[in-house]
């Protein structure tokens, strides 16, 4: 099975479902910043949170363009006799959007229960002093794709 890069958004979406944690470049200057968050995703929307103050909101404040890669079903192939032969099985889904904070506390309640849904929680009740003290953030996609290596496409995306 070779890699195989895909466009289709139910099969990225699938990607997405089955990830359990994403990875979020923010813009340092001419540097990239790179963090890895859980996440929920919704709608063409990726949702994160995190505490009030840190070095991540200090940048997305500056500069709300990201990138973000997430992967699911990673697993080391490897074959001792030929190193040639050594790879990876995965599936991943990269991409870039525009950040914005989310102030609205009904629109933090569903940040945080598409968050819950991405890992399989029921959403809680959130008290007003854990909402605010928990910053959230949404990234709405401008363009994304996906990649699959060693995988059945078949077997992966049955459920698209």
């Amino acid at each position: 099975m070779a890699k195989q890069v895909f466009d289709d958004r139910q099969q990225m979406e699938t990607v997405i479902r089955r990830a359990t944690y994403c990875q979020v470049a923010f813009a340092e200057g001419s540097q990239p910043y790179v963090v890895p968050l859980n996440f929920g995703y919704e709608a063409g929307c990726f949702y994160f949170h995190s505490r009030n103050s840190g070095k991540k909101l200090a940048l997305l404040r500056g500069n709300p363009r990201v990138a973000f890669s997430l992967q699911s079903d990673v697993e080391t192939l490897h074959n001792a006799e030929q190193a040639e032969n050594c790879t990876m099985r995965y599936a991943s889904v990269i991409g870039s959007g525009s950040a914005a904070m989310i102030e609205d506390r009904d629109e933090k309640i569903a940040a945080l229960d598409a968050i819950c849904r991405q890992y399989g929680l029921q959403p809680y009740p959130y008290s007003d002093a854990m909402l605010n003290a928990t910053a959230l953030f949404k990234v709405v996609v401008s363009q994304m794709t996906g990649k699959i290596a060693n995988i059945d496409c078949g077997t992966l995306f049955a459920e698209v």
